[in-house]
């Protein structure tokens, strides 16, 4: 169920309320208030505190929403004052409703025993299958004895008996599960697979303390195709028994390809430069070299590395042709100092590079032919 404008706070079924980043209450509905033991002359807490103690809400970390940061937090099975002091226990989730710049949190409070209303297993359910970031949790049958050696616990991970639970549509859109099929049905092992990549991604979890953040990992589609994935879990561990694994993923095959295609496209450019007897380079507009093909070192007699991030002048003189005005295809001689060897006269065209480098500047040098040097004669077909 979405909360907003098609479905005010005040017409949930359940209870929630409005928070701030700061915690601070904005409102709270009639099953809220109801769930809290509040009539309806009694004063809403100010602050999320009040209800699930500062220690509870600690647990959430940072309520500021950061731009790309998670918009679900939770589920954590929290204390819950109520009834007018007297405690009881809840299982709380916070969604982010807004946008990067500015919004809410709307908080959900389902009761683990509350007479007359739903399961705090059906409230999740239906929320974290209506959010749009895919979710999972993969539950253990067979809990993890966090106490062991690391090498250990990851074979555990991998060989106790586990099943999926609310793992929501997106998820299974993720994986390409058949419409009509239900992921949380399916073997953890047909998507979570034992291998060498995942067996590192459980082992970064392990030494991160059973917390991570965009961690990559490599699954399979529904179909054995592999998909490239990045995880952010949290772990439900009680007295060093981890029950439960649970988080959110975000697809990068699609990024993966493009960057593979770039970097083919760049090693492509690299061997086309490689192939150009011409000398260019890329300078700045300080005239300080930032790249240059192999036929560099050719012309002037010294390897490149060295005069990366340095300026040209002592080498040739382009600072002088920067000048928009001048900085364009037509071709002008500069001097080549070759140190040790003289100078040697070049023709030189000079251009800036286009949008996305923002001054910079592409140039060729060719040595200029002496006059009496006669041109290669080159050949075009057959001969009679």
């Amino acid at each position: 169920m979405v909360i907003g404008p098609s479905a005010p706070l005040a017409a949930l079924p359940f209870p929630a309320l409005a928070v701030d980043e700061d915690g601070g209450i904005r409102g709270i509905n009639a099953a809220g208030r109801d769930a809290l033991g509040l009539a309806s002359y009694d004063p809403a807490p100010q602050h999320l505190a009040a209800i699930i103690g500062t220690e509870a809400l600690a647990e959430f970390g940072d309520l500021r929403h950061l731009p790309g940061g998670a918009t679900v937090r939770g589920p954590l099975a929290v204390p819950l004052l109520r009834d007018n002091g007297r405690a009881g226990r809840a299982v709380v989730t916070l969604f982010w409703h807004g946008d990067d710049r500015s919004g809410t949190w709307a908080c959900l409070l389902s009761e683990v025993r509350h007479p007359g209303r739903a399961s705090a297993e059906d409230v999740l359910s239906c929320m974290v299958d209506a959010c749009g970031e895919a979710m999972w949790c993969i539950e253990f049958d067979d809990p993890v004895d966090t106490t062991q050696p690391r090498d250990e616990i990851i074979r555990q991970i991998f060989e106790n008996r586990c099943h999926w639970t609310l793992c929501n549509r997106a998820m299974a859109r993720i994986y390409g599960v058949p419409d009509g099929s239900d992921l949380n049905r399916e073997p953890v092992s047909r998507f979570f697979a034992r291998s060498a990549e995942n067996e590192w991604f459980i082992g970064q979890l392990i030494d991160s303390n059973y917390s991570i953040d965009g961690v990559a990992s490599c699954d399979h589609l529904h179909d054995g195709t592999p998909v490239f994935l990045e995880n952010t879990v949290r772990c439900h561990i009680e007295d060093g028994l981890l029950w439960r694994l649970i988080g959110t993923l975000r697809d990068l095959t699609t990024f993966k390809a493009t960057e593979a295609a770039l970097s083919r496209r760049e090693e492509s450019v690299k061997d086309v430069l490689g192939a150009i007897a011409d000398v260019v380079v890329v300078i700045d507009r300080d005239a300080r070299l930032c790249a240059a093909n192999p036929a560099f070192e050719k012309l002037f007699g010294v390897p490149v590395e060295p005069w990366l991030g340095r300026t040209l002048t002592p080498l040739v003189d382009l600072e002088r042709h920067l000048h928009p005005r001048w900085a364009s295809l037509e071709p002008f001689t500069v001097l080549a100092s070759r140190p040790g060897q003289g100078a040697i006269a070049c023709e030189a065209t000079l251009a800036p590079v286009p949008d996305g480098f923002d001054g910079r500047f592409v140039a060729v040098l060719r040595p200029a032919r002496a006059r009496s040097e006669p041109l290669p004669t080159v050949m075009i077909g057959r001969r009679a």
